[in-house]
């Protein structure tokens, strides 16, 4: 979505990923999106590696994941009111 916009975006699977990513092309990137959750190292494992590569990077954080207790109420069924 953000390529549509003019954005140059640098895909990564993992966490593992990301960090050798950004120490390829660290010149060249100003933001950094990372999931909380992801495989090989999760969102603060990668941000501690390319944090301390460029600490001046500006990190964000987003997840796809609802905590639980959100997952709860979106699973309870909501009783019917008679009329």
């Amino acid at each position: 979505m953000l390529g549509e916009f003019g954005y140059r975006v640098i895909e990564a699977v993992d966490g593992e990923e990301a960090a050798s990513k950004f120490r390829e092309n660290r010149d060249d990137i100003k933001l950094v999106i990372l999931d909380v959750v992801m495989p090989k190292k999760n969102g603060k494992e990668a941000r501690d590696l390319i944090a301390s590569l460029d600490p001046a990077v500006k990190i964000l954080f987003l997840s796809a994941t609802a905590p639980m207790s959100s997952a709860r109420r979106a699973s309870t069924p909501v009783p019917k009111t008679s009329s």
